[in-house]
């Protein structure tokens, strides 16, 4: 078990929340619908940590972004993730989503989060925190200020 699955599974009061069978592991990597919302409050949780230095983790890395939906409308604004066709139009249209699409939504964010982390030499946390406060300030949902054409 790594150093922030360790934390988390000995840290995290789990009764009630979730499933005995869920790990430390799963809870640092996990995105399906039904454990999202705790898996992204674990995951703000372990980056406060990490970025505050009150715990040091050798692969903080492993820790999944915490995606909310201003930072999946960054993502598809500023052009890291595409969705096309019908999923599209109900997004614009601002209509519900399924489950699994909203699912297969994050996890494109969460894929081009590392991979934009990785290129600017930057750690999840670090990426998050910033791209969090441009998503809050700029990338707005009636007035955006971070369209990209």
């Amino acid at each position: 078990m790594s150093a922030a699955e360790n934390y988390v599974s000995s840290r995290l009061p789990m009764s009630g929340l979730l499933p005995t069978r869920v790990t430390g592991q799963s809870l640092c990597n996990q995105t399906s619908g039904e454990l999202h919302f705790v898996l992204k409050k674990a995951n703000i949780f372990i980056q406060i940590l990490s970025r505050n230095s009150l715990v040091e983790f050798d692969d903080i890395e492993r820790v999944a972004p915490a995606i909310d939906y201003q930072l999946i409308r960054l993502a598809m604004r500023n052009g890291r993730v595409k969705v096309s066709g019908e999923l599209h139009e109900k997004i614009v249209a601002q209509e519900a989503v399924s489950v699994d699409d909203d699912t297969a939504i994050r996890e494109k964010v969460i894929d081009a989060f590392r991979i934009v982390a990785q290129s600017g030499e930057k750690t999840i946390p670090q990426l998050n925190l910033i791209d969090w406060h441009i998503a809050r300030s700029f990338c707005l949902r009636d007035e955006p200020l971070c369209e990209c054409e």
